[in-house]
């Protein structure tokens, strides 16, 4: 599939708490302009931030809302054939990712940083 664009899905979620410390590297990553850098090479970007799950019961609910909504995030983009660049907080969204692309297509790059590298030992 030929992409014309990029869309970054923004979750800043961890357990389905919103920019939670464990979570901000979406954030973080934001910050230091990584969308303005794609749109130098001339690449159009389009936003789509997953909105708050605070009305869903407990880490479970609100984790399982935050994979449906970039599951379909997902789908939209590649439905738009804009490549979907995941800012996520939480490693559970690779599940989302992998249902929003689909089992006949699947295919991404997972990185993954965790907080313990903070730390002096």
């Amino acid at each position: 599939m030929a992409t014309t664009s990029v869309t970054c899905i923004f979750s800043p979620y961890h357990v389905g708490l919103r920019d939670h410390r464990v979570g901000d590297g979406p954030n973080r990553i934001r910050d230091m302009g990584v969308l303005s850098q794609i749109e130098k090479l001339g690449i159009e970007v389009h936003w789509h931030e997953i909105p708050p799950v605070d009305d869903f019961e407990g880490e479970i609910g609100r984790s399982f809302e935050v994979l449906r909504r970039t599951s379909e995030a997902i789908s939209q983009a590649v439905g738009k054939q804009s490549f979907p660049l995941v800012l996520s907080g939480n490693c559970m969204a690779s599940a989302g990712i992998a249902y929003g692309l689909g089992i006949d297509d699947l295919g991404f790059i997972y990185f993954d940083a965790h907080d313990d590298m903070e730390t002096p030992a």
